[in-house]
């Protein structure tokens, strides 16, 4: 069975994920111990759904296993600004780079 999720970032660094088909909320992501509130301003997820890219106002990226709903891991400031547009791209061999 396929499932359709919606994320949604926020200005208080939390990722929402909602169910589109039961229109219910699931459980956030959120890492703020070592993000702070910082506000979301990208998010991006690989083509098979298993992992989220998430880059923040204070120059933060923050990578999620969405099938473990786990925190992978935390790149603090990797910017020296906001980040405004982060992507997962794919090389030859199937494997996913930040």
């Amino acid at each position: 069975m396929v499932k359709n999720f919606l994320f949604v970032g926020n200005s208080l660094g939390i990722i929402r994920v909602f169910d589109i088909k039961t229109q219910r909320e699931m459980k956030p992501l959120m890492d703020n111990y070592q993000l702070g509130t910082f506000q979301v301003t990208s998010i991006d997820i690989q083509e098979d759904g298993g992992l989220l890219l998430a880059a923040y106002a204070n120059g933060s990226l923050v990578l999620w296993d969405l099938v473990d709903y786990k925190l992978i891991k935390v790149i603090p400031n990797m910017h020296g600004t906001m980040i405004t547009n982060a992507k997962i791209y794919y090389i030859s061999n199937g494997a996913s780079q930040i």
